[in-house]
Order: C-alpha cells, then structure tokens, then sequence
C-alpha cells in the first residue's frame, strides 16, 4: 500500500475522506493534485470488519436458512445423505477459527477488488472521454469512495441486524434485501429481479453519483461517457448479484 510518509500529506489524507463524503467537489479536486488512498484504504478496512462482527450473529443465522432452502431446491445437493446435509448445516452454523479467518480476509480482498475493477472501467472511459486522469488518480479515487460504497454500508446493514436480531433473517437474500434500496421497496420480488434490485440501494447509488463526479472534476470528462460507465458500473454489480440469486435465496 502507498502509506503517506508526511504527517502534512497524512492530514490531507484524512481531509480527502471526509470531503468524498461530505464535500465530493474538493475531495476530487484534491485528489488531482495529491491522490492519496492510504487513509481511505485504512479506514474503510475498518469499517468493514467493525460491519461484518456486527453482522455475524445475523449472517450465520442466514446462512443455514440458504443452506437449507438450496439442499431443498438445488439438485446439487441430491446425493448427499442425511447425514452430510447435517454435517454441512453444523458447519455453517459454527464455522471454524479458520473458516472465520478466510471470511475476515474476503471482506478485505473484496474492498481492492471492487476498487481495481471501479478504477479499470473508469480508466477506460477516461480514455474514451480523453480525459486527464491516470491509473493512480483514479486508484485514489476509487479506494475514497469506496468507504460510503462499501465501509458505510457494511456498517448500516450491522446496525439493522442488531437492530431486528437475527431470527429475523431467514436467508442471505433477506440479510442483503435489508439494505435500504429498490428490494427494500419491492419485498415481494425474488429470483434474479430481486438480486437485480438488491445491487441498487442507496449507498451503490452513492457510489455511482460519486463516479461521475470524479468522472467530470477530476478527469475533466464531459458528455455522456461521464455518466455511462458509472451507470455500467452500477448495473454491472446489480447483475452479478441477479446471476447469483439461486445461491442466496433471493
């Protein structure tokens, strides 16, 4: 990770962060000149894993419940006996320390996997939009938005799991169909059009206005690819989880 090395570059750092929420103007501008990421990436580590321990009550809960709905629905599991199924729902219920351990480490892949993939797209459209922007620009940018996109969100959704408990969650659609969006609008969708609706919620939808922002300050990119690939983006995610609805109970 780029660690800022002065304490002058570091405050800049934390200052960035605070204004890609609170002001997206001035952090994009600042981020032009001095694209730091390394403040941004620490915080929204922490904000991750300060969401999933909140979370976890719930999401173990849920995850039997899909554990369960699949080994009724998927013939997949057909020739597993009574026995395995059993074996398998005691491990989804009490996951071992290194099963935990590799949970804790996806979450932060997740977070540099979803900023490389966000900052490749929109390095694309820079080209296409002959924009100003680079590679490490857009790294920066995408790792600060990347705190209400991802940070924010795993937060809230900790918050409501506590909030209702986890009895309250039957499967991870449910879990995931929490998050304040267009499933929380529509609770009676399932299949692929409710794991469409759970990628648009309200921080998803954040990160795609924060995207064109940084889109048309930072790389200076006018028109509608200043829009499109953000949009991409958003839909792009919103179809990955309508692929995956079967595996989660959507």
């Amino acid at each position: 990770m780029a660690v800022d090395s002065s304490q002058e570059t570091k405050a800049s750092g934390l200052n960035t962060l605070v204004d890609t929420i609170i002001s997206p103007k001035e952090a994009f501008e600042a981020l032009a000149v001095s694209p730091t990421w390394g403040w941004a990436c620490l915080v929204a580590i922490v904000l991750l894993l300060g969401g999933y321990a909140l979370q976890r009550p719930a999401q173990l809960h849920a995850a039997v419940g899909t554990l369960q709905h699949m080994m009724a629905t998927n013939s997949l599991f057909a020739s597993m006996s009574d026995e395995q199924k059993q074996r398998a729902i005691e491990s989804a219920s009490h996951p071992s320390a290194l099963q935990t351990a590799f949970g804790v480490f996806g979450v932060i892949v997740s977070l540099f996997f979803a900023a490389l993939i966000n900052s490749v797209v929109l390095l694309i459209a820079n080209i296409a939009g002959r924009g100003r922007a680079d590679f490490g620009r857009l790294w920066a940018a995408s790792m600060n938005i990347a705190i209400p996109t991802f940070g924010l969100n795993y937060v809230v959704l900790g918050v409501i799991c506590l909030a209702v408990g986890a009895d309250h969650f039957q499967n991870t659609g449910d879990l995931l169909r929490s998050v304040p969006g267009l499933a929380t609008l529509l609770p009676g969708t399932r299949g692929a059009l409710a794991g469409f609706l759970m990628g648009i919620n309200v921080f998803t939808l954040w990160g795609f206005g924060l995207n064109v922002a940084m889109m048309r300050i930072m790389a200076r990119v006018s028109g509608a690819v200043a829009w499109i690939f953000p949009l991409l983006i958003l839909l792009g995610g919103a179809c990955i989880f309508a692929g995956t609805s079967r595996f989660y109970g959507g």
